[in-house]
């Protein structure tokens, strides 16, 4: 035992440790590259779903001048092409060899390994396992350089702020998997495991087999993920044995992990990553004053990324990418200090210099997967599904393993399937945080988009999917339906059980439409990303060229008519506000919208709304987070976006009015409902709303997690889950009992 306990105590000689860990980031960073590799063109090729060239012309355009490289930091500046797609990510492979390799030339094919993968951003790298590489390939940049192979051991040791911060990435993110999953949990969450595992995008036969574990083995197995992600991240801070038996934990759970379910690189890198633990003498506290006055750019760019590391901490996964994007005026407004470390931190955003972690709630969830469906059709009557090429959708779908490959389509969609999609108004709170990206706030949804280029036929993106039903011409429609999963027992003839829960998206034909204004004009980014709208060239062009109540200035650095101006106020407000006395008819008449002026003009007559909006809200501002008299009562910026909209409903002469005298709105304030609030959307946005709706109520009906605290959409989730989808065909009714037994009659199999 004293052997042991002596071993832990050595761990492994601080010199070997620090030669493998750039090696390591630098094979995590091949891996990555070659599973990615297949699939970027099918992402953002000129055929792609979301097209990259197409990004940076809209960042071009609405970004003009030298910051747009800073904002979207991407070698697809010098060339967008398909052939330079095709060529950055085997460029990348070579590159992590080549630092895993070490020699002279590792420090520069880890830095290519970084910049490549940072350029390739654009394919929304926004999976804590992508999170994961950027931030360890940053800081693998400070350590050492590794000599070649077979020497494993570097000649100087990193300074103890480097070291100290791979230590620190590696416990904050298991800290921070670990403060949303058993923060707040209650004794019945204990069988969290068999609806995780039946949820989870891609199980492996384990974790199939793992699902239908006696209830003892899956709430033991809780209790260990609670010691390992909750204790033994402490245990790193410490020297000697505690650290030691901290690596083994962590490795240990990364193992379970793997064997269970297909995380991309996301075990393989962090357990690997692990043996940085096994310096267990070093120390931050090591530090010398001398080190400090030899390094101090060094010193303060690493106490910088570990200042922001702790601001960071309190956000999940899902948020952090859009979290430092929210507006936060009502904290800042009358603290210059606070607004300028903000603005600092929102300017290292690009770049994925660091991160936060933790994605899956506390609260166990029955053992369903809702995942959505593309299906197919020639004549609008008959639909045929496509496959995906590793996530189930049918009775017989197998449990692969594909891991450290991630199959990016596979877990994009049943993310979506939840109604976890930024291109609607959720894209405040998940997503990558792009107002121009992968997937921004958008009409045309990227699963819609995808579905466009089923109808192409584009062979980019039918490589992303599995089983093609028309492999001879394709289809002439596509819809995107919604489908139940749950695990069958084991000697079942079939591994699931599968059911139609209804449409998502309706049947869609071939339309230019969405290739045009896929991407959002400024006055159209998300509500919640006020600063983006303030940065753009347009509307700040605007705002200055506003001469008072001149009815042109809205039209400003746009394409937009005065003959449209015109209609906007005589036929479009009020055709929209008609939808607040007649909340019942509110789908009727957003469809009559989409007849009377066409899909075309209505995206334009609602940039003129979002432009009035946002002279009016430069208006209003301080009288919402100054101190102007008479104050607007405290809510969120969603809701004090949707009021601006009753403004604008109000006619042109209430939008006049309160553009001169700003402090109307206090007393506009108190004559606004819910349901008033949404109209303006549910019209201009019908299909968006009726999307979250949707996710909403088949959420409510299988969870609680979602909590009608959280700002934004989610702030009116009563409101639009009354909706009942007119084509909804089942909605699961589950209940759980007090020891965490989930039950769905019909539907999940009894304990």
């Amino acid at each position: 035992m004293h052997s042991v306990i002596d071993w832990l105590a050595a761990g492994l000689p601080p010199s070997l440790v620090w030669g493998l860990v750039p090696r390591i980031v630098g094979l995590l960073f091949a891996v990555a590259f070659a599973s990615l590799a297949p699939q970027v063109l099918g992402l953002v090729g000129r055929r792609g779903i979301s097209p990259a060239h197409a990004q940076l012309d809209a960042m071009r355009t609405h970004f003009p001048g030298p910051l747009r490289f800073v904002r979207l930091p991407t070698l697809l500046w010098l060339d967008s092409s398909d052939r330079m797609l095709w060529a950055l990510p085997r460029i990348g492979i070579v590159a992590g060899l080549a630092a895993a390799y070490g020699g002279p030339a590792s420090w520069a094919a880890l830095f290519a390994c970084w910049l490549i993968y940072l350029s390739l951003d654009v394919c929304a790298l926004m999976f804590p396992w992508d999170c994961l590489l950027l931030e360890a390939g940053v800081l693998a940049l400070f350590l050492p350089s590794v000599p070649s192979l077979p020497m494993l051991e570097v000649a100087e040791l990193p300074l103890p702020i480097a070291a100290f911060a791979f230590r620190f990435l590696l416990i904050r993110l298991m800290w921070g998997f670990a403060k949303l999953k058993f923060i707040g949990t209650k004794p019945g969450d204990s069988l969290y495991l068999r609806g995780f595992l039946a949820w989870m995008p891609i199980c492996t036969p384990i974790g199939f087999a793992m699902q239908h574990a006696p209830a003892w083995l899956l709430r033991v197995s809780y209790v260990f993920m609670w010691f390992v992600e909750v204790v033994c991240p402490g245990l790193s801070f410490f020297r000697g044995v505690p650290r030691a038996v901290g690596a083994i934990g962590l490795t240990m759970l990364m193992g379970g992990i793997w064997i269970t379910g297909n995380w991309g690189f996301f075990n393989l890198g962090y357990g690997a990553l692990c043996v940085a633990l096994l310096d267990t003498q070093s120390s931050l506290f090591d530090t010398t004053s001398a080190q400090l006055l030899s390094y101090p750019l060094t010193h303060a760019a690493l106490f910088l990324l570990l200042f922001g590391s702790l601001l960071y901490f309190p956000v999940n996964s899902w948020a952090t990418h859009t979290f430092i994007h929210w507006p936060f005026e009502d904290i800042t407004w009358k603290r210059p200090w606070l607004r300028g470390l903000i603005g600092f931190y929102r300017a290292l955003a690009p770049f994925r210099l660091i991160h936060a972690y933790g994605v899956f709630p506390p609260n166990s969830s029955p053992p369903i997967k809702v995942v959505p469906v593309f299906e197919g059709s020639e004549d609008g009557q008959l639909f045929k599904p496509y496959g995906y090429r590793y996530m189930p959708t049918e009775p017989d779908s197998p449990c692969p393993i594909v891991a450290p490959h991630h199959p990016r389509i596979d877990h994009l969609c049943v993310y979506a399937g939840s109604g976890m999609s930024e291109s609607d108004y959720l894209g405040s709170l998940v997503g990558a945080g792009k107002v121009i990206g992968f997937s921004p706030f958008s009409h045309f949804n990227w699963l819609e988009r995808l579905g466009q280029r089923l109808i192409e036929g584009e062979p980019s993106v039918l490589a992303l999917l599995g089983h093609n039903p028309f492999p001879n011409r394709p289809p002439r429609f596509v819809r995107v339906s919604l489908r139940a999963l749950s695990p069958q027992a084991m000697d079942a003839g079939h591994r699931w059980r599968a059911r139609h829960l209804g449409v998502a998206f309706p049947p869609r034909e071939l339309d230019p439409l969405v290739w045009e204004h896929w991407l959002p004009p400024p006055e159209l980014f998300h509500p919640d990303f006020v600063h983006w709208r303030k940065k753009s060239f347009a509307l700040r062009a605007m705002v200055r060229d506003n001469r008072a109540l001149d009815r042109d200035a809205v039209r400003a650095h746009s394409d937009l008519s005065e003959d449209e101006v015109a209609r906007f106020w005589e036929d479009f407000v009020p055709a929209v506000a008609s939808g607040r006395e007649s909340y019942a008819l509110i789908d009727d008449i957003a469809e009559a919208m989409v007849d009377r002026f066409g899909k075309a003009q209505l995206l334009r007559f609602e940039r003129l709304a979002e432009r009035y909006v946002y002279m009016l809200r430069l208006r209003v501002e301080p009288h919402f987070y100054g101190d102007v008299e008479p104050k607007l009562e405290k809510r969120s910026n969603f809701r004090f976006h949707l009021l601006l909209h009753e403004v604008i409903l109000d006619g042109q002469e209430a939008f006049e009015a309160t553009l001169l005298t700003p402090g109307l709105i206090v007393e506009r304030a108190a004559h606004v409902t819910d349901r008033s609030l949404l109209t303006f959307s549910l019209v201009v946005r019908n299909a968006t709303l009726r999307y979250h709706g949707r996710a909403l109520r088949i959420a409510r009906c299988m969870t609680n997690v979602v909590e009608p605290k959280i700002p934004g959409i989610l702030e009116f989730k009563d409101l639009i889950t009354e909706w009942v989808p007119p084509d909804e065909t089942w909605l699961p009714v589950c209940t759980r009992s007090d020891d965490g037994v989930w039950s769905c009659p019909e539907f999940v199999e009894a304990e």
